[in-house]
């Protein structure tokens, strides 16, 4: 009885053996399908990011496209506009500018660019916000518009201030001397920048 017992206990852990390592099998080759499946799907993402360059470059060469296709690639260039104004606007928050030639970010006193030796453009210092609400509004005029609502909000937001003001003769005072005060600088900028 002893016996029976040992032989069907090794007979039952062969089988066992023999089952686990068949599903080890199966496991490892429904692994390696995933794998093999997840490669393909990546091989494919890369081959339609190469085709959409590739339609987007003759987009940009002056190829004529569908207008579906032209919808996507003019909404790409507003895209890649407006990431280009964000890094720029990023880099000047860090006080750096950004070259022309390849995009990367370098300090605003470096006259070459660090990562391409491109010439970096000289640095001009900011303009006002009316300057540069004059020169928004003769690029575009709904920049101008919008610009002309800015400025129409910024006044009413000083009068608020003004007015919110304690109704002392001395606030008063010193309200209209800052407000003649600020006027005169920036009519003094606009003056001094005509003249150069």
């Amino acid at each position: 009885m002893g016996d029976d017992f040992f032989n069907n206990l090794r007979q039952t852990l062969s089988d066992t053996a023999e089952v686990v390592g068949k599903k080890t099998e199966e496991l490892v080759e429904v692994q390696k399908l995933r794998s093999r499946i997840r490669t393909a799907q990546r091989q494919a993402e890369q081959d339609y990011r190469r085709l959409g360059h590739m339609v987007f470059e003759r987009f940009v060469e002056g190829e004529a496209m569908d207008l579906e296709l032209s919808e996507v690639c003019d909404h790409l260039i507003q895209v890649r506009n407006q990431i280009a104004a964000f890094e720029e606007e990023l880099a000047r928050k860090k006080g750096q500018c950004i070259c022309p030639a390849c995009g990367k970010a370098n300090p605003t006193t470096a006259a070459y660019c660090m990562y391409c030796g491109a010439v970096m453009p000289e640095q001009q210092e900011e303009a006002p916000a009316a300057e540069w609400t004059q020169t928004a509004a003769d690029s575009d005029p709904a920049a101008g518009e919008n610009a002309e609502k800015a400025a129409d909000a910024e006044k009413k937001e000083e009068k608020d201030a003004a007015e919110d003001a304690v109704d002392s003769p001395e606030t008063q005072e010193d309200a209209a001397d800052t407000v003649a005060k600020e006027k005169e600088q920036s009519f003094g900028q606009t003056d001094e920048e005509e003249q150069k």
